[in-house]
């Protein structure tokens, strides 16, 4: 567990977050009402909610660390938390990027074949259109969310992360499990369900109608999830026929219980509304990514307790 001596560093360490936090905001609260509305939703603007979730957590997560002394957190969890919001700062960065790039190449097309090879009449509905993507494109991508404030970001919160592994934590013996208390199918169910989560993914488009926005925005969240359940079993697994502090095994075996609780809600929730796309004969192959990883999912929760119910150094 972190110790007490490192609250001037998980100081820094929310303020910093508290920082992103409040950029994130700012983002929603021009999206929400300053940059034109355009028709359907793009991947950046279902990602920042995504992202901001993330930061949120985050910074309750080192507050209640700060404020509450009874409260413990091991370095690992701190780190993989750290390097989920990395993940998705990196994310949301990339879709911004190819959001922008999108809507250029539509403007481009527009011109090109609807405009000077298309109905000279249109000119000034299709201009509208134009206008509209292209202040968009200024209002949202050139503030909060800039490039250069997202690669600041990245930055910053890569160095906060390399600046962790200098933590001091809570001296305690080191103790060596028996090897039935590491299950080595768990770390591959963990990668096939890393691959079931991807496939609930919808890729194939940059504008989604609302209901297929809050479905990608489950996925995406439930995709992350499940990488951090992965690198979670990573760690335990490695644990395996070598010494490792009790803290560490106990913690990251409920962090991985909370992950898969959080999974069974997301995935449920996907396969519900696929199975609501197959009745308007609307399914895609989605519907068996998001069985396949509840399955998973429920699996790698009851493996989890089990293992932990044995715990008894």
């Amino acid at each position: 567990m972190i110790s007490r001596n490192n609250e001037t560093k998980m100081r820094y360490l929310m303020y910093t977050i508290g920082a992103i936090l409040f950029l994130d905001i700012m983002v929603i609260i021009t999206n929400l009402y300053i940059a034109p509305i355009l028709d359907g939703f793009g991947l950046p603007d279902i990602l920042i909610y995504l992202k901001t979730l993330t930061f949120l957590i985050l910074f309750v997560v080192i507050s209640i660390w700060v404020k509450d002394d009874g409260f413990s957190l091991s370095k690992s969890t701190l780190r993989l938390l750290l390097w989920l919001g990395f993940s998705v700062l990196c994310t949301y960065f990339f879709s911004v990027y190819m959001y922008k790039y999108y809507l250029i190449v539509d403007v481009q097309n527009i011109i090109k074949n609807q405009i000077l090879g298309g109905n000279p009449a249109l000119v000034f509905d299709l201009s509208r259109i134009n206008l509209q993507q292209l202040t968009y494109i200024t209002t949202i991508f050139s503030g909060f969310n800039s490039e250069i404030m997202l690669f600041v970001q990245a930055m910053v919160l890569q160095a906060l992360i390399i600046g962790t592994k200098s933590f001091d934590i809570l001296d305690e013996p080191d103790t060596m499990y028996d090897t039935f208390m590491f299950d080595s199918k768990m770390f591959y169910i963990s990668m096939l369900h890393v691959v079931f989560a991807f496939l609930t993914i919808n890729l194939l488009t940059f504008r989604y109608e609302l209901l297929s926005a809050i479905e990608i925005g489950v996925a995406i969240a439930a995709f992350a999830v499940a990488v951090v359940n992965l690198l979670t079993s990573s760690d335990v697994f490695k644990m395996r026929n070598n010494y490792c502090k009790q803290s560490n095994f106990i913690s990251s075996h409920r962090f991985m219980i909370l992950l898969m609780i959080i999974n069974i809600v997301l995935f449920s929730l996907l396969f519900g509304y696929n199975i609501y796309l197959i009745a308007i004969y609307s399914g895609t192959y989605r519907v068996g990514a998001a069985l396949l990883a509840l399955i998973t999912s429920i699996y790698l929760l009851i493996k989890t307790k089990s293992i932990l119910s044995l715990e008894n150094k």
